[in-house]
């Protein structure tokens, strides 16, 4: 699925979502969607991950 999210955006990946998929930013020159360019702006990523369940480490 491609989608485009708006400023201010917060989206979660978890499960499947974060180990079967890709998810990236473009480079300026390949930032169209829909065929419209997207002005590219700052970006500010936070990450915030949790240890693996102690099951999952066995």
């Amino acid at each position: 699925m491609d989608l485009l999210l708006p400023r201010r955006s917060l989206y979660v990946l978890r499960g499947a979502a974060h180990y079967e998929f890709t998810h990236e930013s473009l480079k300026d020159e390949e930032s169209f969607f829909g065929g419209q360019k997207i002005p590219r702006e700052r970006r500010i990523s936070v990450i915030h991950r949790n240890l693996p369940a102690l099951s999952a480490l066995r």
